[in-house]
């Protein structure tokens, strides 16, 4: 069962539409620019049951501010190679398009330091918001 289900803010302005395709690879600027013409971010908390079977006991998309920050991209980038990192777990797993698949990139859960494969969470964001953000399954 998803609990709490949190999107977090007003959809972002259009200076921020701007700057998230400016910093983005151009094969997931639209997807992106999508989500966050509906909100500036998402958090959704899951139970034990979900935990379990997931590994994860949320799942939090950054807000627009934090994604298109030079100093944080830089950051990432440098630390996390071949991802283009987009939210967390609110723990130590992040979550990112792993930028070494093949087109489309898919949405994965990694754990830096672990040498275990990604976890794919989705195809893409439009997917991974209808799979853990979608208000229709809040229970």
């Amino acid at each position: 069962m998803r609990l709490a289900e949190i999107w977090t803010g007003a959809p972002v302005t259009e200076g921020e539409i701007t700057a998230i395709r400016a910093v983005a690879p151009e094969s997931i600027a639209n997807e992106l620019e999508r989500f966050y013409r509906k909100c500036n971010g998402a958090e959704r908390g899951f139970n034990e049951v979900d935990y379990a079977a997931d590994k994860f006991d949320c799942l939090r998309i950054d807000a627009v501010d934090i994604t298109i920050n030079p100093e944080t991209r830089r950051t990432l980038e440098e630390c996390f190679p071949g991802y283009w990192v987009i939210g967390s777990d609110a723990g130590a797993q992040l979550i990112a398009y792993d930028m070494d698949a093949e087109l489309p990139w898919p949405i994965v859960l990694i754990l830096p330091g672990d040498d275990a494969p990604p976890t794919v969470l989705a195809r893409n964001l439009d997917e991974l918001c209808e799979l853990y953000f979608s208000p229709t399954d809040a229970g």
